[in-house]
């Protein structure tokens, strides 16, 4: 069981990360009306967690994961 909410927090925060990507870059519904260093900072933080689910974040922890999604 906890091998199985792993993954899913890890697919949600991986999910959150890409969808932020998409709404709020370039092209994005959510671009227009975000202040563009806001916008940057944020995407940069989102670009870094989606480096580091990959990376060094790889074998974390459930609750590492989770504290991260709630940041966000």
């Amino acid at each position: 069981m906890d091998i199985l909410n792993l993954k899913a927090i890890k697919n949600d925060l991986e999910a959150y990360c890409y969808k932020m990507k998409d709404i709020c870059g370039s092209y994005g519904t959510h671009e227009k009306y975000l202040n563009p260093e806001v916008k940057d900072q944020f995407l940069s933080e989102v670009g870094q967690t989606v480096d580091w689910i990959y990376g060094e974040g790889e074998n974390d922890s459930y609750q590492v994961y989770s504290d991260k999604l709630t940041k966000f």
